[in-house]
């Protein structure tokens, strides 16, 4: 009877690959990067040096982590570095929106949005409250998934057709700076209904967590930080006062942008993604 072998640890695909994990070393690493991924992929970086190479299933995987080479992927040969089919399952729900756009398109509705980035109160509410189970959304493809998606866009295709009313219609809303904005491109015939909603649905299903996880670390950096804090008080009271700010007060706060440009840099809510 034959003596049993130990089993043959996974081998590197390619040869000519940079650095990283190979064999066993890359198995140890699995639970870690379930359990902790950011304390995962820092210790790779650190430890395989700007570009790593993982050997993920049948993916060849790149971990892109100096400054250099991620300005030539995101801006220098943006076009050669697509989002490519992991945002595949986000496209019936959110579509062509900032987030899962490319090329031109992309840089068109960066350009609308990038001044107006907040929603209507009425639409997250009516969202939210009018279609239940919906943080249960199943994947595409299954029934009560269609069933889902089929409610929201009713509710987003409802709200942009009332704040499309003209003033004093009793079915009329008042239309918050973004969608403002969003139905004066259409006007312009720079947008259709269809991008309007998939914009709606992009700032609601993939940008209200990471806006406020940004303001969450910001917060509890300037509690840690009495002096910073109250720098920034300063300078809002000097410049808004008790009213609400403003975008035309934006340049009048360099301090304010400073600490929430240095919160990005320490507390990324989005620290990784893929191209």
């Amino acid at each position: 009877m034959p003596m049993p072998t130990a089993p043959t640890p996974p081998v590197r695909v390619r040869t000519d690959a940079p650095p990283g994990p190979q064999g066993w070393g890359f198995v140890r690493l699995l639970p870690r990067l379930m359990r902790d991924p950011l304390g995962a992929f820092t210790h790779i970086a650190r430890t395989y040096g700007p570009l790593v190479y993982l050997h993920l299933s049948d993916a060849e995987t790149y971990l892109v982590n100096h400054p250099d080479l991620v300005r030539h992927v995101l801006r220098d040969r943006v076009e050669n570095y697509t989002r490519g089919k992991l945002l595949d399952d986000l496209r019936p729900l959110i579509g062509q929106g900032l987030f899962t756009s490319e090329g031109d398109l992309w840089k068109q509705q960066r350009r609308l949005v990038r001044q107006h980035a907040s929603l209507a109160n009425i639409f997250l509410r009516r969202v939210w409250s009018g279609t239940p189970g919906l943080r249960r959304l199943r994947p595409p493809g299954t029934a009560r998934a269609a069933a889902a998606l089929a409610r929201i866009d009713a509710v987003t295709y409802d709200v942009i057709e009332r704040a499309a009313l003209p003033d004093g219609d009793p079915r009329a809303l008042a239309p918050a700076p973004l969608l403002r904005l969003l139905l004066n491109a259409e006007s312009e015939e720079t947008l259709d209904r269809k991008q309007i909603r998939d914009e709606l649905n992009t700032f609601l299903f993939a940008g209200f967590d990471t806006t406020a996880g940004a303001l969450s670390a910001a917060w509890m950096s300037l509690g840690m930080t009495s002096d910073a804090r109250a720098r920034m008080d300063a300078e809002l009271d000097a410049s808004v006062a008790d009213r609400a700010p403003t975008l035309a007060d934006l340049r009048a706060l360099p301090y304010t942008e400073a600490v929430l440009h240095e919160t990005l840099r320490l507390y990324p809510p989005a620290w990784a993604y893929h191209r």
